[in-house]
């Protein structure tokens, strides 16, 4: 087994990124997602995608408590501003459709859930730009959250102290892909 922290110049953020950069993509060419930066954005379409990344959230954030693992990384406060723009549609969420998340077994899994998660902040600020312009009478406080750096960083020195062996680290790589795919097919 190779031992990834004897490696020079691996950098496991940066190979992470490599390697789930097809499934990313995924998503800004997903033809619900990527209406979030089209000035053709309706309403209902936002509403529909709100609704959709809450039970997501809710759903990876329910796994993380299950297995207690990474609470400095907990998804709540994402959590918390979807409900608040949730609140102004008065969507039930209580009634969501269950998201089957089999992946997320382990502290490397999920932690590759909450790398996908926590890193949408960085696109979510181009997101609420967009919906300043299209729905300004709507709330954005999901979009409009900002990534704390520190929290960040935090969250990707734990990547690399995580992933010290060739096995953990592609099952790293394969939850962030799945998260990824997960968002894409529960968005519909």
């Amino acid at each position: 087994m190779l031992d990834l922290k004897v490696q020079q110049n691996f950098n496991v953020h940066h190979e992470l990124a490599s390697r789930t950069r097809d499934a990313h993509q995924s998503l800004h060419h997903h033809p619900l997602i990527s209406q979030l930066v089209s000035p053709s954005l309706t309403a209902n379409g936002y509403q529909m995608i709100l609704s959709c990344y809450h039970g997501f959230f809710q759903s990876v954030e329910t796994r993380r408590e299950q297995y207690a693992y990474w609470a400095e990384f907990s998804l709540q406060s994402h959590i918390e501003n979807l409900q608040k723009d949730l609140r102004y549609y008065s969507i039930d969420q209580e009634k969501r459709p269950s998201i089957s998340l089999d992946w997320l077994q382990c502290k490397v899994s999920i932690l590759g859930a909450l790398y996908v998660l926590h890193g949408s902040g960085f696109g979510a600020r181009v997101i609420a730009k967009q919906l300043n312009n299209t729905l300004p009478e709507h709330p954005h406080h999901f979009f409009s959250q900002n990534t704390n750096k520190r929290h960040w960083q935090q969250l990707l020195n734990n990547l690399s102290l995580a992933v010290d062996t060739e096995h953990r680290f592609e099952l790293l790589v394969s939850s962030a892909q799945n998260t990824f795919y997960t968002l894409g097919r529960t968005v519909k």
